[in-house]
Formats: C-alpha cells, sequence, structure tokens
C-alpha cells in the first residue's frame, strides 16, 4: 500500500453516484483536504478521528440528558457508561461511518425534545431540537423522521400553552 502508484482522487465523474449530499461526508472531505499532503493513513486516522469525536458528543449528550431527567451524577454517569460502552456505538464511532452523525442527531433531538417539554418553549430548546433535526435531515435519509418529530413537539407545545384558554372559550374542547 505504501509504495503504491494509486491516485489521490477517483476518476469517476460523479464520485458520488446516489445523488445525495452529506453532512458526515462534507466534514470528512474537509479533512481529507485539510491532510492531503500526509499520507493515506493519516488521512484515514483522522477521517475516524471524525467519528470517534461525534459518538464522544453523543456520550456527553446522554449524561446531560440523565441529569436534566434529574438523576444524579453517580446515576447519570452509570446511564452513560452503559450508553458509551455499548457494542453498537462502539463499532459505528471507531470506523469511518455516516451513521454515527445519525445516531448523535436523534441524542440530540432527543435532549432538545426533552429540554422543550420540561422546560417550555425556550430558544436554547427550539435551537437544539432544530439543529438536531437539520443534522439528521442533511445527513441521512432516516433523519426525516426527526422533521416529522419536531412538527409533533410543537403541535404538543402548542397544545399545551393553549388548552387551557382553549377550553375556557370553547365549552365543547373538553370533548377532544
Amino acid at each position: 500500500i505504501r509504495n503504491s502508484n494509486w491516485k489521490q482522487y477517483i476518476d469517476t465523474y460523479p464520485a458520488n453516484t446516489s445523488g445525495t449530499w452529506s453532512l458526515y461526508y462534507w466534514l470528512g472531505s474537509g479533512i481529507e483536504r485539510l491532510f492531503s499532503d500526509n499520507s493515506i493513513f493519516d488521512r484515514l486516522f483522522f477521517a475516524r478521528l471524525l467519528s470517534v469525536a461525534i459518538g464522544a458528543l453523543t456520550v456527553l449528550v446522554a449524561y446531560l440528558l440523565a441529569r436534566r431527567l434529574g438523576w444524579s451524577p453517580i446515576i447519570a454517569s452509570m446511564f452513560t457508561s452503559l450508553i458509551a460502552f455499548q457494542p453498537m456505538l462502539l463499532a459505528t464511532s471507531s470506523v469511518v461511518n455516516i451513521d454515527i452523525l445519525l445516531i448523535f442527531a436523534f441524542s440530540l433531538f432527543f435532549y432538545g425534545g426533552v429540554l422543550w417539554i420540561s422546560s417550555g418553549l425556550t430558544i436554547q430548546s427550539v435551537c437544539i431540537a432544530l439543529v438536531a433535526t437539520l443534522i439528521g435531515v442533511f445527513t441521512k435519509g432516516p433523519g426525516i423522521i426527526l422533521a416529522g418529530l419536531l412538527i409533533v413537539l410543537m403541535l404538543f407545545s402548542g397544545y399545551r400553552r393553549y388548552s387551557a384558554s382553549c377550553r375556557d372559550l370553547f365549552p365543547y374542547c373538553l370533548l377532544f
């Protein structure tokens, strides 16, 4: 491998035959360009390091979520260690794999949703849920689920906020 004359770039045009754009591959190609003068092993190491960093962020979000749910620091740490050492998360975050960013998007959305439901409509909760949705949508096809869940979260928030005034104005709302 070290003595090969392989080209650094793909000759097939377009290289992306699926026709989709992915945030993960965009970040990975940035790393590839940044370290283009290094060997293939260095570039692969830094591309894998991107997945490891996203996996670490996922574990951090799990800890923040556990603390937000009111768990003690010890229980939150045990919960986080269960997630951190889950074999599939370890396997996904240790290789160049688009799925780790999708896992992170869902975890971040879950954290934003818990913030939104527990503390109400705040800039922080809305921004976290919106950023997680955008990350999910621009990572992989199944991330579109987060857009639907964001709509459900907004409807739930609106219902919770305006249901009392609706019942005062329209007694027949009690039927719903």
